[in-house]
């Protein structure tokens, strides 16, 4: 019996723990198609893409209650799936405001679905269904590298850098997403959406030391960590520390980030290869070396550059260095962002 009694509660509780458990989606983008009933009854519903803090609205085309009824909380017409907890209330006499009592799940699809007889007796329909997505926060750029504590000793650095997301974010909350191993991390907040970092100081040693640079998603509700290998060479060569991607124009860019800033005045003729061959021209840019060129989209390249390459402070690469860069498979895209939904005015 106890046995019995034991299985059955363990039951209930993995039933309760699944439904609360919400996973995230991807958007719904199939679209509802209304009726000419529907476009008399209803101009404008909360639909597409919306933050998590978003109320939820839905403007008729005319009057639905007296002035006097404005702004007091009224039972809810609408339902949700899933369920959201909230208050309804009327804004104006034809616009009704959902407000929920807490954020929104993000990376949901929900919907609605709105009693119009219990708003009207008079109203042809009885329900109008509608629908939404719930945006997640995204990490909109990253960039951080290493610099001079002291521009005048190259023996000692920093990690410095700026982040900005999609939505509003909270310094508190990035400050409990980012670790930096064995250093500790100065945050500063620069806006709604952006902050920057610097590092305690970093000294270069007798041999290479790799630093892991890590934003928490859980914590900040972003799809996936974001996580970066800060490579410390000593000062006696210097060395490639990252290969990144820039994807953003009509045609992709190579950029060669070294661990010091390279020689303005080294000509660097020949020193880069790359197969299978294209034209291309390497700029300097600081610690980066920029390859613009007639890279292909979805295509695989293998990189070769020569060691002698010089840093500002004399060093140099004491290796060849290979390296493999594959470029996404990006498809012409045309993308239409809307917050609502328009009904066509009825003939």
């Amino acid at each position: 019996m106890r046995t019995s009694r034991s299985l059955a509660s363990y039951l209930l509780l993995f039933i309760i723990v699944s439904a609360c458990t919400t996973q995230p989606e991807e958007k719904d983008e199939t679209e509802i198609q209304y009726s000419p009933e529907i476009a008399r009854i209803i101009n404008y519903a909360t639909s597409g893409s919306i933050l998590p803090e978003s109320t939820i609205e839905i403007q008729f085309n005319d009057a639905v209650v007296a002035e006097d009824a404005l702004n007091q909380e009224i039972v809810s017409p609408i339902q949700f799936e899933p369920a959201i907890g909230g208050k309804a209330y009327w804004a104006t006499n034809s616009r009704l405001v959902f407000e929920p009592e807490q954020s929104l799940a993000s990376r949901i699809n929900y919907q609605g679905k709105v009693d119009l007889k219990l708003l009207k007796e008079s109203f042809e329909v009885e329900t109008f269904e509608f629908k939404f997505y719930v945006d997640g926060r995204e990490l909109v750029s990253f960039n951080g590298e290493l610099d001079l504590l002291n521009p005048a000793n190259p023996q000692d650095l920093v990690y410095r850098g700026k982040v900005t997301f999609s939505q509003e974010t909270s310094l508190e909350d990035v400050q409990g997403a980012a670790s930096f191993s064995s250093a500790d991390l100065n945050w500063s907040q620069e806006g709604d959406k952006a902050f920057s970092f610097v590092s305690g100081k970093l000294t270069r040693g007798s041999s290479a030391k790799d630093y892991q640079f890590k934003l928490d998603a859980d914590r900040l509700d972003l799809e996936e960590n974001l996580e970066r290998t800060v490579k410390v060479v000593p000062l006696k060569s210097m060395d490639l520390v990252e290969l990144e991607r820039d994807e953003s124009g009509k045609k992709p860019q190579v950029m060669l980030k070294f661990s010091d800033e390279l020689d303005k005045d080294q000509n660097i003729d020949g020193f880069v290869s790359v197969s299978p061959s294209v034209p291309f021209t390497a700029q300097k840019m600081g610690r980066f070396l920029v390859l613009n060129g007639d890279f292909k989209f979805g295509t695989k390249y293998s990189l070769r550059i020569q060691s002698g390459l010089k840093s500002k402070w004399g060093t140099q690469t004491e290796a060849n260095i290979s390296r493999e860069v594959t470029f996404s498979d990006i498809q012409p895209q045309v993308q239409f962002a809307s917050r609502g939904i328009y009904m066509p005015t009825p003939n």
